[in-house]
């Protein structure tokens, strides 16, 4: 669909830049309420300065595309073992509708009765990440550490960082 490979361009150019910041800091938040980063091999805390914790974040796509109604749907019922994220009322989200012309943009009518009519309102977009390659560089003395179950009942934790020889640790999704 044009319109959605359009906006989605638009989305990678303009949008995405200003997304990746608020991206990292909800990677940082999330990774030291679960108690998952280390600095000097000692667990960051809330309460920690992380300013100097570098935990950059570079993301490259090789094409971003706007999902319409019926297509998320389709994926949903293929795969409904994944955790799809307000599953109960996507489809309200996304317009409700079958149309591919309309995966992103509103009818004029209803953006001029958007204060009457907010209901027919989309309020979610779902984008189709294509090539997408994610490179999480760590800073120096950061670690990332999980816990991860063994064979025969046992625990341990694997920590992802630097430290030893490792001098430039990354992640590439």
């Amino acid at each position: 669909n044009n319109d959605s490979k359009t906006t989605g361009s638009l989305i990678k150019s303009i949008i995405l830049p200003m997304i990746i910041p608020i991206v990292e800091k909800s990677i940082m938040n999330d990774l030291i309420s679960e108690g998952n980063l280390n600095q000097n091999n000692k667990l960051v805390t809330k309460e920690d300065d992380v300013s100097d914790i570098l935990l950059e974040l570079e993301i490259e796509i090789d094409d971003l595309l706007v999902m319409d109604t019926k297509s998320v749907l389709d994926d949903m019922k293929a795969a409904p073992e994944f955790n799809w994220p307000e599953q109960d009322t996507i489809a309200e989200q996304l317009g409700n509708n079958n149309d591919t012309n309309q995966a992103f943009h509103w009818p004029v009518e209803q953006q001029q009765n958007a204060n009457d009519d907010s209901k027919n309102l989309k309020t979610m977009i779902v984008l189709d990440l294509v090539g997408l390659d994610c490179l999480k560089k760590l800073g120096e003395g950061v670690e990332l550490v999980f816990p991860v179950d063994l064979p025969f009942g046992q625990k341990a934790n694997l920590e992802i960082g630097s430290g030893g020889k490792i001098q430039n640790p990354w992640i590439r999704i």
